[in-house]
């Protein structure tokens, strides 16, 4: 083999052979003063994420998904934090983060069963009542058979 072949194939092996400096990635943690621009721990912070969701939802549809997009177009439009301060592109990445969190996704999941089981049931108990209402008797089912009969010899 000769000589460059063998260099090329050696290109990076002393940057691999070395010891990383340190933790590459560290966890951002929302600091207290940070939280008061999410109103975290209060019941307000899950109104005011679904009041902001939409909003957001729609500039992520549009193509603006990340944190300075977002952080730029919410200052734009004179969207505030729950503080009433601008946004930062730090303060958007932790609103992207409680908005798609697995909690918040399995609540959001939690809430829609319980509205459409309380709209089905609401839906059965109305046909139900419905149908109690209007119980058909002898002469009404004639009545109903022969504007039926009526109707489809008016069609042939």
């Amino acid at each position: 083999m000769y000589k460059g072949k063998s260099q090329s194939q050696q290109r990076g092996a002393h940057y691999r052979d070395m010891e990383p400096l340190g933790p590459i990635v560290e966890k951002s943690v929302l600091s207290e003063t940070e939280k008061a621009h999410f109103a975290v721990g209060t019941s307000r912070h899950d109104v005011w994420l679904d009041s902001i969701e939409p909003l957001v939802r729609t500039m992520a549809r549009n193509g603006f998904r990340k944190p300075i997009d977002l952080s730029r177009l919410l200052n734009k439009q004179h969207v505030r934090t729950a503080a009433g301060q601008p946004w930062t592109p730090r303060l958007v990445w932790f609103l992207l983060g409680y908005l798609y969190s697995d909690d918040r996704r399995e609540r959001r999941a939690l809430t829609r069963r319980d509205l459409t089981s309380r709209e089905s049931s609401d839906a059965q108990r109305t046909v139900k009542k419905s149908a109690a209402k209007q119980s058909l008797t002898k002469d009404e089912l004639a009545r109903r058979l022969r504007a039926l009969e009526a109707h489809f010899q008016h069609k042939q």
